[in-house]
């Protein structure tokens, strides 16, 4: 049931970031949605949550925008599975954990995706790019920062009403 919503979770996540990806830019910086949604979900459900999510909210992006097939389920499937593993390591501070790992992986999601998409095609790829990706690391991890601690607040509350009192 777990696999299935996050598959559900990241097709609506696709339909939102292609619907509002021209009202929600701010300055130059554009919102990952189906990225946000994947690291969170490696993060707090784990790597078979994380990585369904990211193959399907991927292949939706990839049918959805007008990219080459394959490039944001690549991008997808490396940053949840790094999320994962990372997140296992960072139970201690697991209210900032998705924070953190969307901080991180934001940059080595749009590297990924420009790389791969110059790659494809016969641009260039981006002269300076922690400078122009950095307006949308920022959006990214602010969204996360308000969705991030409210679902680990969830699994942990679900985690304890799962567990039995003697």
């Amino acid at each position: 049931m777990t696999l299935t919503l996050a598959a559900v979770g990241a097709v609506l996540a696709a339909v939102l970031e292609s619907a509002l990806w021209p009202h929600l830019v701010v300055g130059e910086a554009h919102p990952h949605l189906v990225f946000v949604y994947v690291v969170i979900l490696a993060v707090v459900l784990g790597a078979e949550a994380g990585l369904t999510a990211a193959f399907v909210g991927g292949l939706a992006l990839d049918l959805i925008l007008p990219r080459p097939l394959g490039i944001s389920v690549f991008s997808l499937l490396a940053c949840a599975g790094i999320a994962s593993v990372a997140g296992r390591g960072l139970d201690r501070i697991r209210y900032v954990a998705p924070i953190v790992m969307v901080f991180v992986l934001s940059f080595v999601y749009s590297i990924i995706l420009a790389t791969l998409a110059a790659a494809l095609s016969s641009a260039a790829g981006p002269s300076d790019p922690f400078a122009r990706l950095l307006p949308g690391v920022v959006y990214d991890t602010l969204i996360a920062a308000v969705i991030g601690p409210i679902a680990v607040a969830f699994r942990v509350r679900r985690l304890e009403q799962d567990r039995v009192d003697w």
